[in-house]
């Protein structure tokens, strides 16, 4: 098992400190991935450039898909989790969600509203 050591908010210097009060205005918390940047807040802001960039063309909903598909590529379960955890919040219900990380290739997502076509959630 891998152990990553990661630079605390009382440790941080400036940059880290103020990429860390950053993340907790825009979400409320400093997420764990951004915890493992703390060494390097340079490649953080590199990183979240691309993210913004990628996810600039497309919804909400299809940027949680779309990396919730990458993260089952790579085998993230952490990543599959946080971003699986924005889609049931927001978007499916528990049976969708499960229809949709378990069989993304027989789904029941369509391709014009992205929707399922089981009753959307309330």
């Amino acid at each position: 098992m891998a152990f990553i050591d990661t630079i605390t908010e009382e440790d941080a210097d400036e940059q880290t400190a103020a990429m860390y009060r950053s993340d907790r205005e825009r979400m409320g918390y400093v997420p764990n991935y951004a915890r493992i940047f703390g060494a390097r807040p340079d490649v953080y802001t590199a990183w979240r450039s691309l993210a913004d960039a990628i996810g600039s063309g497309m919804d909400t909903r299809r940027y949680e898909l779309v990396t919730l598909a990458a993260a089952r590529q790579l085998r993230s379960t952490y990543c599959a989790l946080a971003h699986g955890s924005v889609l049931r919040e927001r978007f499916f219900d528990k049976d969708q969600l499960v229809d949709v990380a378990a069989h993304p290739e027989h789904n029941s997502l369509t391709p014009e509203t992205g929707r399922s076509w089981r009753t959307p959630r309330r």
